[in-house]
């Protein structure tokens, strides 16, 4: 399959003309602001989102720098298709609104969106082809496309924000600006003033995933918002995040089996389902996703299981490329594996790292040293170390940050030892 671009983590994405021969922008559990982007042809989806924990947010402002995004009718499938987790394309209120994206029509035989979540997904205040209100036949799942826009938006560089004073506004914008302190802080008082708004669902998935950004995500905080009245989506979000809890901390037989729990809606089990086939994937464990994706095969017959399910198995492995295998741990607190004399040796630990990792080397001899960080784009984001160094074993402390101490987000990282005329590749991942 060719990308646009794909994503597994978030970040802001501008001014970019994507065509793509099979999807323009593939997300998987990602986040990320997305505006002022041109799609304009992809052979497959506009836009593919997939993965509970992806909370991409598409949508622009009427006055702002952060315009909408421009889609042509010119796909060979659905405009976006949303496998799982929870997209933004517009909210508010007249007053403060964002959205603003522009489909200049829906692709014959398909859906301007196609939602599989089993939630409602807030597509308001977008124009649709010329304007017209679109008919609900254009849309696949729970769609929340009123209010729409009649006008065109203005395009241009001297738009300023305007957004919603709402607590729910709010809180979405605090998380597209990383400070997560302040969603876990706003979205108690949301849900006290409105346990039913349109925006409860986007905002339960950013809390969680600011709880987890924190280092404080446990089973009693996902169930902390819970009620018997809580609507029946809150508790289907809440699963899946426990789902995810278990299999981070090494409970996959808890995860599976809150996976295949009865549920009300087929939509919630078949993406908790695919959230476990990429766990069990991610962590090479074949007999495991072997049998998951079976159970999926068998009780889904929709046409995209299939794609769905390798999408889930991809990601997984890719991930699991990024993990060190265990010889490359230390054998025990306190206790060193050396290398062998004259060697160039490279290794960090944790991988995945937290809040540290430490990075050991060891040179053969004498000489000039430099370790450099590059982002998945191959962009250099901090040089750790570049000095002339005595021969031996050295170690250094990474806190996730930039060259201007700005914390980094979660996601696969590149670093390099570069030594007279040898470099090391190696690959961390950094969890948030």
């Amino acid at each position: 399959m060719v990308f646009g671009f794909s994503l597994i983590q978030g970040g802001d994405y501008y001014n970019n003309k994507i065509s793509a021969l099979s999807r323009g922008i593939y997300i998987y559990n990602g986040d990320g602001n997305f505006y002022s982007n041109s799609i304009n042809y992809s052979g497959g989806y506009g836009i593919c989102v997939a993965g509970s924990y992806a909370n991409p947010d598409f949508s622009g402002t009427y006055t702002g720098s952060e315009r909408g995004n421009y889609f042509d009718s010119n796909m060979g499938n659905d405009i976006i298709y949303i496998s799982s987790g929870s997209p933004i394309l517009g909210y508010g209120t007249p007053s403060g609104a964002c959205g603003y994206n522009i489909f200049e029509g829906v692709p014959s035989g398909y859906f301007y969106i196609d939602n599989n979540t089993g939630y409602s997904i807030q597509a308001e205040y977008n124009y649709w082809d010329n304007g017209t209100e679109p008919d609900d036949l254009n849309f696949d799942g729970d769609i929340d496309y009123l209010p729409y826009e009649e006008t065109e938006p203005a395009a241009g560089t001297t738009w300023k924000r305007n957004m919603a004073h709402s607590l729910y506004a709010e809180l979405l914008q605090a998380y597209k600006q990383h400070d997560y302190e302040k969603v876990i802080t706003l979205f108690p008082q949301a849900i006290e003033k409105s346990a039913d708004h349109v925006l409860l669902c986007p905002a339960l998935n950013r809390y969680y995933s600011s709880l987890r950004n924190q280092n404080a995500l446990g089973i009693q905080e996902i169930n902390s918002i819970l009620t018997p009245t809580s609507p029946d989506s809150v508790h289907q979000i809440a699963r899946r995040w426990k789902i995810r809890y278990y299999a981070e901390n090494n409970q996959m037989n808890s995860a599976e089996k809150l996976a295949l729990t009865a549920s009300k809606n087929l939509q919630f089990e078949r993406a908790s389902l695919l959230d476990v086939l990429y766990f069990y994937a991610r962590f090479n464990n074949r007999d495991g996703f072997e049998r998951i994706k079976k159970t999926l095969v068998d009780r889904y017959k929709d046409d995209t299981i299939l794609e769905d399910i390798e999408t889930a198995i991809d990601a997984g492995r890719f991930d699991t490329d990024t993990l060190v295998h265990s010889e490359h741990l230390p054998k025990s607190p306190g206790t060193k594996s050396m290398p062998s004399s004259g060697e160039l040796t490279l290794v960090n630990y944790p991988n995945p790292c937290n809040s540290t990792t430490t990075v050991r080397f060891t040179l053969p001899e004498a000489g000039n040293v430099l370790v450099d960080v590059y982002n998945t784009r191959g962009q250099k984001v901090c040089t750790l170390v570049d000095e002339y160094l005595l021969a031996g074993e050295h170690t250094l402390q990474w806190d996730g940050r930039n060259n201007f101490d700005s914390q980094l987000t979660t996601g696969v990282y590149f670093y390099y030892l570069k030594f007279k005329d040898q470099v090391i590749p190696k690959k961390l991942l950094l969890l948030k």
